[in-house]
């Protein structure tokens, strides 16, 4: 079956077992709260690290800045799902202003290319932005040191391919992302040095690359079991990155926000139970850098013999419709 197909069974098989998941959907206006507060926490961080060595700059990044880096990454993932609020256009303007610590303007561009992810589960980076692509894939093949450097820079040294269907371009939305950001770098630099700056670079590449964090976004469509093209994790750092963990409650219901995600775990029974999981991000991490079971190629495909999903989105089924 094909990958975004799977979760389209699973909703489908789901609702027909467990009505009631139905109810979880909606909107959590909380979340905006969350945005603002760790925004500003953030930027409070960055503001008191500019004193320190270096060093200790350093780890405060990796240890505290990436954790909230991490997080705002989450509820911008949120905000591109419309599950803040209701309309668009303010899920938008929360999404912008949770991108104001990460640096570079990308909260609008993401939107709908995730959308396009949930569709196109698999089908290559042309299709599936999270796909890594061919030139990645052969560069670093199962050398440790070479997957470190992926893992860490990968997204910077092996840009993306243009993706098919993508209708963001003349987005209004996309110049108003990069004038706040570029406003609020060039600001804050002024106001408080290019240490502060610093530490938001070094939180933003810990909170992407060589961290247990980091490393949810390579394991959620590592097939763990054949067949499963999506694994979920139930470990401690949901706590800190709002059940982004709970990956394939997520793929199956994406209408759910991220509070009520358990419910659909504790709803779905064996249907998530039996399920192959992630048991510690910091053990895939681990595995990763020294191992050769798991490499850049390991991310989910849409092999020949699974044919593409030509399904519309819709929000009641695992993909809400494009703005």
């Amino acid at each position: 079956m094909h990958p975004a197909g799977w979760h389209r069974a699973r909703h489908r098989e789901l609702l027909r077992r467990a009505p009631d998941i139905r109810q979880l959907q909606g909107n959590n206006h909380w979340t905006a709260l969350f945005i603002v507060a760790i925004v500003l926490l953030q930027l409070s961080a960055a503001v008191a690290a500019r004193h320190w060595p270096w060093y200790l700059l350093l780890l405060c990044a990796y240890f505290v800045g990436a954790t909230l880096t991490h997080a705002l990454g989450v509820l911008i993932h949120e905000c591109a799902h419309d599950l803040v609020f209701r309309s668009k256009s303010y899920n938008r303007v929360f999404a912008i202003i949770a991108n104001i610590p990460l640096m570079i303007p990308g909260a609008i561009d993401f939107r709908e290319k995730h959308l396009l992810h949930h569709k196109h589960l698999g089908e290559g980076a042309h299709r599936d932005f999270q796909t890594p692509t061919p030139e990645a894939i052969q560069f670093v093949g199962r050398s440790r040191l070479r997957k470190f450097f992926w893992l860490s820079l990968g997204s910077v040294v092996f840009p993306k391919r243009p993706i098919e269907g993508l209708k963001s371009r003349n987005d209004r939305w996309l110049p108003a992302n990069v004038v706040v950001q570029v406003v609020a770098m060039v600001a804050f630099t002024l106001a408080f040095g290019p240490w502060a700056l610093a530490f938001l670079a070094a939180s933003s590449l810990f909170a992407f690359g060589p961290h247990p964090l980091g490393m949810r976004g390579y394991g959620r469509h590592l097939p763990l079991r054949d067949g499963q093209p999506t694994a979920s994790y139930y470990g401690l750092g949901n706590f800190v990155s709002f059940n982004v963990g709970y990956h394939v409650e997520h793929h199956d219901f994406p209408a759910i926000p991220w509070n009520r995600l358990p419910e659909v775990r504790r709803h779905g029974g064996p249907e998530y139970d039996d399920l192959a999981h992630h048991r510690s991000w910091t053990r895939l991490l681990v595995e990763f850098l020294s191992g050769d079971r798991f490499g850049v190629d390991s991310y989910v495909s849409a092999t020949p013999d699974r044919p593409k999903d030509t399904a519309p989105p819709t929000n009641a089924a695992p993909c809400p419709p494009r703005a």
